[in-house]
C-alpha cells in the first residue's frame, strides 16, 4: 500500500510541475532543481512503486492461471464422478481413465508444464515426469531443505481444501536441476485425491528481469535528455527560452507517463489541498461516483467515504501535517470496505502544499478475514463439543485441551496445562513398559512427521486408571510444530469385549453339556429300556415257553403276566415323564411340581417344604412351564447329589408381572466362583432356560451356609391383562 501511494504521488506531483515551469523563466537554477526532482522522483518511483506493483501483479496472475487449471481439471474428474454415479462406468475405470488423461495434459510456452495425483496417504498416483514414485508411499519424500511436500499438500488440503505450497523440486523434465516451486493444490473428496500443478519462481523472475532491463533502459534515456537538458541550461543561459521549452516537452512527456501509471491503478486517487478537500481524482474515483473531474473538486474527502467522519479526516489531516508520514485509517461505506492511506505533499521550504489519498477495497480481505474468524469460531466449537478428549502439546507438555478431555482426566484446566502426558499415566504399560519411555518415544516419532495411533493406559487426577486410544498428529502454527493428542475412551468397550469373550466360553461350555446331556439321556433310555423293561419282556417270555409245555399252570402265568405287565407299564410311565411330564399337560404347573417333589424325595433323607400357588394353573404359559419344571429337577437332582442337605424348601408365586421360582436348602454349600462339576445342564443351563422367556436365575451359596436358587420369569401381556 505504501508502494503504491509512493507512485501516485510521484505522478500527481509531475503534473504539478507543468504549472511550475512558468516560473522557469526568471530563474534557471530554480529550472534545474525541478529537472533534479523530476529524475530523483522517477528512478524512487520505477524501483520502489512501478518494479515491486509489476513483479506482485505478475506473480499473482501466474497463481490465478495454475488455481484455475487446477478447477479445470477438478471439474473434469467431477465429470468422470457423475459417469459413476449414472452407472455408465465403474469408479476403478473412471479412475484410471483420468488418471491417464491427466498425465498427457501439458501447457506453458515449451509444452512441458504438467499435473500430478497423489492421494490422502499420501501415496503418488501418477507424475508424469517422476513414474518412479507413482504407486509408492511418498509421505517421508523431502526436497533438498527438507521439507516433506506431498505431507504438507494433505495438510494444506485437509485444512482449507486448497491452497498454495512453496517448495525445491526439478526443472519440468530435467531431474538435474532443482528450483524453487510454487503449486496450487486441490482436494477431489470423492476419490480421496490431491491434484496439482505449479510455477517455478526463476520463470517469474525472468520476465520481471526482462520487465526491468526495459525500464532501466527507459530511465537511462530519460535521465540523459535530463542531464542534457542540465548541461544546455548551465552552458547557455541566453537560448533559456529554448530550454525551457525543450524542458516543458520532456516534463509533458514524462508527465505523460506517470499520468498514464495514475490511470491505470485499480485504486481512486485524490490529490487533496492542505485542508482535506479534493482537487484531482483519477478516472476509476470519477467513474466510481459517476462525476466529472470538474465537479470533484472543492468536495471534502468524508463525503466519498460515507463510513468517515470530518473529524476523523480533520484529525487525520492534523496528523499529517504534525508528523509529515503516512497516515492510514479504514473506514466501511454500506457493504464496501477501504483501506485509506494519506501522504502529505511537502515543497522544497517544508511547508504542506498539499496531500495525496490513495483509496483501496479491501472488502475480499475483510470478507476472508471474516471467514477464517467464524471458520475459527466453529473449529472452537467443535474443539469444545468433540465426544473424545482433544489436547495440544507443545513439545512434551499440554499448552491447550478441551472439555472432554478435562473430565477424562478428571482435573481442573490449570493442573493439566504445563504438565507431561506420561505425568498422567502408572508407572508402566500393560506391556511392561515403562511410561515415560514410550510416551517419549512416541512423541518424538509425531514431531518427527510419523502420526502415532496406539492405545494407552491412562491415570486420571483421582488415581483411576482408564484405557483409550491414542492418536498423534503434527501441525504447525505461526512457524512453531505442536502436536494435536486426541484421546478415546475404550474402557468400555473392553469391558464389552471381556464380557463378550466370557459369553462365547459359556455359550461353547452350555453346547459341550447340551451334547454331554443328549448322550447321558441316551444312555439312560438304552439302559433302562435294556435292563428294566427288556429283561421284564424276557421274563415273560419264558413264561410263556413254560406255558406251552405246561397248559396245566395257566392259573400261575395269569398271574405272573399280569404283574410284569403291569410293572412294565409303570415303567414306561415313568420314562415318558423323564422324557416330557404328562401332568402338566392333564394337571398344571403347580400339581406337577407336588407329584415331583413326592417322587423325587420320598425314599430320602430330605424334609421337603412347599409353598405353591395353585392358581398359577392356567396363568403360566405351556414352554414357560416346561422350563420351570426341569430346572427343579435340575435343582432336585443336584441337591441329592451334591448337597448332604436335611431340609428343602420351594416357592413358586407371583409377584408383580413375574413368576418367581425360588428354592433352599441347609446343606454344605460351596464357592460359586471356584470350579465345580454340575450334573445334567448345571448352573448355566438353568440359567439360560430362564433368560429364554426374558427372565434370568441367581444362585447364592458359601461353603457351609447351603444354596439359594432365585429365578423368574416375567409372564406375557396379554396373560397379565386377564389375570
Amino acid at each position: 500500500m505504501r508502494s503504491s501511494s509512493g507512485m501516485i504521488t510521484s505522478g500527481v506531483v509531475a503534473t504539478g510541475t507543468i504549472m511550475t515551469m512558468a516560473r522557469m523563466r526568471s530563474s534557471s537554477s530554480l529550472a534545474i532543481s525541478k529537472v533534479r526532482s523530476v529524475e530523483a522522483l522517477f528512478a524512487i518511483t520505477m524501483h520502489l512503486v512501478i518494479l515491486p506493483v509489476l513483479e506482485r501483479q505478475m506473480m499473482d496472475r501466474k497463481r490465478e492461471t495454475i488455481r484455475e487449471l487446477t478447477n479445470s481439471v477438478i471439474s473434469m474428474l467431477d465429470s468422470y464422478e457423475e459417469q459413476v454415479r449414472r452407472g455408465e462406468r465403474t469408479r476403478e475405470d473412471a479412475m484410471r481413465a483420468a488418471a491417464a488423461r491427466i498425465a498427457k495434459m501439458r501447457y506453458g510456452p515449451e509444452n512441458k508444464d504438467y499435473f500430478w495425483i497423489n492421494d490422502m496417504r499420501p501415496y503418488m498416483v501418477v507424475h508424469p515426469y517422476r513414474p518412479d514414485l507413482n504407486g509408492k508411499d511418498i509421505s517421508h519424500y523431502k526436497d533438498p531443505n527438507g521439507k516433506r511436500l506431498f505431507v504438507e499438500f494433505v495438510r494444506v488440503v485437509q485444512a482449507y481444501g486448497s491452497g498454495y505450497v512453496d517448495y525445491m523440486w526439478q526443472w519440468k523434465d530435467d531431474p538435474a536441476r532443482i528450483v524453487p516451486k510454487i503449486s496450487y493444490v486441490r482436494g477431489f473428496k470423492p476419490w480421496g485425491w490431491i491434484v496439482g500443478t505449479g510455477i517455478y519462481v526463476q520463470d517469474v523472475q525472468a520476465e520481471i528481469g526482462r520487465i526491468r532491463r526495459m525500464l532501466v533502459n527507459a530511465y537511462l534515456g530519460v535521465l540523459a535528455v535530463m542531464a542534457a537538458l542540465s548541461s544546455v541550461v548551465i552552458r547557455n543561459s541566453l537560448v533559456i527560452e529554448n530550454r525551457r521549452a525543450r524542458a516543458e516537452r520532456k516534463l509533458r512527456d514524462s508527465t505523460k507517463l506517470y499520468s498514464t501509471l495514475v490511470e491505470n491503478v485499480n485504486d481512486m486517487v485524490f490529490l487533496l489541498d492542505a485542508r482535506g478537500n479534493a482537487v484531482f481524482a483519477n478516472s476509476y474515483a470519477c467513474s466510481h461516483y459517476g462525476m466529472e473531474q470538474d465537479k470533484i473538486q472543492g468536495i471534502p474527502l468524508c463525503f466519498f467515504f460515507c463510513g468517515i467522519s470530518m473529524d476523523q479526516v480533520d484529525r487525520a489531516v492534523d496528523t499529517v501535517r504534525r508528523t509529515r508520514i503516512e497516515f492510514s485509517l479504514d473506514c466501511q461505506c454500506e457493504d464496501t470496505f477501504y483501506l485509506l492511506s494519506i501522504v502529505p505533499l511537502v515543497d522544497n521550504a517544508g511547508i504542506i502544499e498539499g496531500m495525496i489519498c490513495l483509496a483501496r477495497d479491501i472488502t475480499q480481505r475483510k470478507i476472508e478475514q471474516l471467514r477464517i474468524e467464524e471458520m475459527r469460531r466453529r473449529y472452537q466449537t467443535l474443539f469444545e463439543t468433540a465426544g473424545d478428549g482433544i489436547l495440544v502439546l507443545k513439545d512434551d507438555r499440554f499448552v491447550d485441551c478441551n472439555k472432554r478431555a478435562l473430565e477424562l482426566f478428571r482435573c481442573a484446566k490449570q493442573d493439566l496445562i504445563a504438565n507431561a502426558p506420561y505425568g498422567f499415566s502408572p508407572e508402566q504399560q500393560p506391556d511392561g513398559s515403562d511410561s515415560k519411555i514410550k510416551a517419549t518415544e512416541k512423541i518424538q516419532a509425531a514431531l518427527a512427521g510419523e502420526p502415532q495411533f496406539f492405545e494407552w493406559t491412562h491415570r486420571s487426577a483421582d488415581g483411576a486408571l482408564f484405557d483409550a486410544e491414542v492418536s498423534l498428529i503434527k501441525f504447525t502454527d505461526e512457524g512453531q510444530d505442536y502436536l494435536q493428542a486426541i484421546v478415546r475412551d475404550i474402557t468400555g468397550r473392553k469391558q464389552a469385549r471381556v464380557a463378550l469373550e466370557q459369553s462365547e466360553i459359556q455359550l461353547r461350555a452350555l453346547s459341550r453339556q447340551l451334547i454331554r446331556a443328549q448322550e447321558d439321556e441316551r444312555k439312560r433310555l438304552s439302559r433302562e429300556l435294556h435292563d428294566e423293561l427288556g429283561q421284564k419282556l424276557a421274563g415273560l417270555k419264558l413264561e410263556i415257553a413254560t406255558l406251552k409245555r405246561k397248559p396245566e399252570m395257566l392259573d400261575r402265568f395269569l398271574d405272573n403276566a399280569d404283574e410284569l405287565l403291569g410293572s412294565v407299564n409303570a415303567d414306561l410311565r415313568r420314562i415318558y415323564n423323564a422324557l416330557r411330564p404328562v401332568t402338566i399337560d392333564k394337571l398344571g404347573l403347580p400339581r406337577s411340581l407336588e407329584a415331583l417333589v413326592k417322587t423325587r424325595f420320598e425314599d430320602s433323607h430330605f424334609t421337603v417344604e412347599t409353598d405353591i400357588d395353585e392358581t398359577l394353573k392356567d396363568l403360566i404359559p405351556e414352554d414357560m412351564a416346561m422350563s420351570i419344571y426341569r430346572i427343579c429337577q435340575e435343582i432336585f437332582t443336584n441337591a441329592i447329589k451334591h448337597s448332604d442337605a436335611h431340609r428343602i424348601t420351594v416357592t413358586l408365586k407371583k409377584h408383580d408381572n413375574a413368576i418367581i421360582l425360588e428354592t433352599a436348602d441347609d446343606g454344605k454349600g460351596f464357592d460359586p466362583g471356584g470350579k465345580r462339576e454340575s450334573a445334567g445342564f448345571g448352573l448355566l443351563g438353568m440359567k439360560e432356560r430362564a433368560r429364554q422367556h426374558g427372565g434370568d436365575l441367581r444362585l447364592e451359596s458359601s461353603p457351609g451356609n447351603g444354596v439359594r436358587i432365585c429365578a423368574w420369569f416375567p409372564l406375557p401381556s396379554r396373560l397379565t391383562e386377564v389375570s
